[in-house]
């Protein structure tokens, strides 16, 4: 039987933990050191997403309202060597459960790209080698949920094949209780991306096994 391989990905805000090199793998023996190395994950919240545009003919474009926004946007182009498009992709679909019509919106890394890059490094640091196909990669993505809205049907509609991410912390939005405020808000530029069409698997189960369990708590 071939061995099962864990490798921790990307997380929000996750360093290496002391002892580990980044990216670096764990038997299936090792799995309460695995278990307690996601204990020590920060937990980062992404609250939901403001729609902006530069002016009324422009595309509009989301803001993710996440907690310490600066961090995690520091962390994310230090996780991909300061170029996040090359290392994510972003995802949205919309899904209807118990009559709910809701959306997920996900910054998602490229899984193959995450484990050839360590695969080869630890090829050539001199560790041992690895079977890429028996690796499984435990991470999670950056990603919103919430009730459709006029907004995110415009969106839906717009045709293009690039977009700007943005990030705006929780605590800067809640500040601004007068919606005129939020004109002054300084969101932060995490890049330009690709949008892709959710066709994967994983990336479907994901955004629906959340929506589901959102809206079985009546979160949106």
């Amino acid at each position: 039987m071939p061995e099962k391989i864990f490798m921790i990905g990307y997380h929000p805000l996750f360093y290496t933990p002391q002892g580990y090199e980044p990216g670096s793998f764990f038997d299936i023996k090792e799995n309460q050191q695995v278990l307690k190395t996601l204990d020590n994950i920060p937990s980062v919240h992404f609250h939901g997403v403001l729609w902006a545009a530069q002016d009324e003919q422009s595309p509009i474009y989301p803001i993710i309202v996440s907690d310490h926004a600066k961090q995690v946007a520091k962390h994310l182009n230090e996780w991909t060597s300061e170029n996040p498009r090359d290392w994510f992709k972003f995802y949205h679909l919309q899904y209807t459960y118990k009559g709910v019509s809701s959306y997920g919106m996900v910054l998602h890394p490229d899984i193959n790209m995450s484990i050839k890059r360590v695969a080869l490094a630890n090829t050539f640091s001199g560790h041992r080698k690895v079977n890429v196909n028996n690796i499984t990669m435990i991470y999670k993505p950056i990603g919103v949920f919430a009730k459709v809205s006029d907004a995110y049907k415009t969106f839906a509609k717009q045709n293009t094949q690039k977009l700007r991410v943005y990030l705006a912390d929780t605590t800067d939005v809640k500040s601004m209780t007068d919606l005129d405020k939020l004109k002054d808000l300084e969101p932060i530029d995490l890049g330009e991306f690709d949008i892709a069409k959710p066709t994967w698997c994983n990336i479907k189960k994901y955004c629906q096994s959340h929506i589901k369990k959102l809206i079985e708590e009546e979160l949106i």
